[in-house]
């Protein structure tokens, strides 16, 4: 009723209107279905997506419920797990050392490296270290080489003395095997090599440890003597070969320790606030102590994200002492009555960067006598003697056995 009163030219523009909104309808219309399309295919792509994951996370539980198991320090039950599952093909000592080695390199990190070695290093495991080792690739490699390829694959820095006796008469055996051709041109027997694997391990530190003082770094020409002691072989090592590891050495260290950073990611074993005796001026001063598996670090303020300190729990003994102006004492000395300058780095005032410290004990006091016995408890259980201290140790043991 009301079209008939309008204009012709009205018309035509309402016209025009009622056909872009019957068109815009159909556009919309049409992207609807395109939307229910979409959703539909994404919804299939879900479940597809779904599906694979859960056969996937299926297909991996019981790796990671055997990675739980070995973690526990279950470790009878984790190869058993592992074997029901065909993961492995027997319990024997070569199956076992391969898993071992393929997934604590993996990226994920699966098996916690410090209950590997827990594992390795138990003398009814021996077999299983062997063929650990002769799962790294060193073919082709000099002896130099193969110590570092082990070293690093191994990813240790502490062992008892047994221990280290066992590591190098296996890389040295597998290197022995691995390249024979090469090794029998310098060294006539088996135990030639251990020597000489011991000798690129303890150079490493006489030369490159910061605490060994300069009177008593090695010379070339002492290190290159070593070789013709006639209790190591019948033909000896020649003197060309030692003053070759002797420069390939003091040229390229061996890096034989974890990252230092590697702390970073495990929580504290304990914690808490403690009073530190200053090395210079014997001033006090409350600071917090956080303990991990190598390292013991101090802040000024909990929430810090870097520390004041570092120090490094190797070569260590813990204490009691009594201190006139401080009570519950206990102390970090040089193991042994030793009297060298314990490894630690501090941040000096003005500065960013750590700096090697210079103490040779360190004297905390805590709140009461219960906490300082828990610090005690918690620190000895973390000591270890690293490799090169114990491989000293067993060879001054050995000398003054024969004398």
């Amino acid at each position: 009723m009301v079209e008939n009163n309008l204009s012709e030219d009205d018309t035509f523009k309402l016209n025009s209107l009622r056909e872009k909104r019957a068109k815009l309808k159909k556009e919309i219309d049409d992207i609807k279905c395109q939307i229910l399309d979409v959703t539909s295919r994404i919804q299939d792509l879900q479940q597809e997506v779904d599906k694979n994951t859960q056969s996937t996370d299926k297909s991996d539980r019981p790796l990671r419920e055997a990675f739980a198991l070995f973690n526990e320090g279950k470790y009878q039950d984790c190869f058993e797990k592992l074997l029901s599952e065909s993961i492995i093909e027997s319990l024997d000592s070569k199956h076992r050392a391969t898993f071992l080695y393929e997934h604590v390199q993996s990226d994920r990190n699966s098996l916690d490296i410090e209950t590997v070695h827990a594992y390795l290093f138990k003398p009814k495991n021996k077999d299983v270290l062997r063929d650990f080792i002769y799962c790294i690739d060193i073919k082709g490699c000099s002896l130099i080489d193969s110590v570092r390829q082990c070293f690093k694959k191994l990813h240790f820095k502490e062992a008892e003395s047994d221990v280290i006796s066992r590591i190098y008469s296996y890389i040295s055996e597998c290197y022995y095997e691995t390249n024979s051709d090469e090794a029998t041109k310098i060294f006539d027997t088996i135990g030639a090599v251990e020597f000489a694997a011991g000798a690129i391990v303890f150079l490493n530190t006489n030369l490159h440890n910061p605490n060994v003082k300069a009177e008593a770094k090695m010379s070339v020409e002492k290190f290159a003597e070593c070789g013709q002691d006639p209790g190591i072989s019948p033909k000896g090592i020649s003197k060309e070969y030692m003053t070759d590891i002797y420069n390939e050495i003091k040229r390229n260290p061996l890096q034989l320790t974890f990252d230092k950073q590697a702390f970073s990611n495990k929580p504290a074993r304990k914690q808490g606030y403690l009073c530190k005796e200053g090395g210079k001026y014997k001033t006090w001063k409350q600071r917090w102590f956080a303990l991990y598996a190598d390292y013991l670090h101090y802040y000024v303020h909990p929430d810090d994200e870097h520390p004041r300190g570092i120090v490094i729990l190797h070569n260590l003994e813990v204490r009691k002492v009594n201190n006139p102006s401080r009570p519950f004492c206990f102390e970090l000395v040089p193991a042994g009555n030793g009297d060298h300058t314990i490894q630690a780095t501090k941040v000096k005032d003005g500065r960013k960067e750590h700096v090697q410290g210079k103490h040779k004990r360190y004297i905390m006091s805590a709140e009461s006598e219960d906490e300082r016995d828990a610090w005690i408890k918690a620190i000895r259980d973390t000591l270890k003697v690293d490799m090169i201290y114990a491989l000293l140790a067993m060879r001054d043991n050995n000398r003054n056995t024969n004398c």
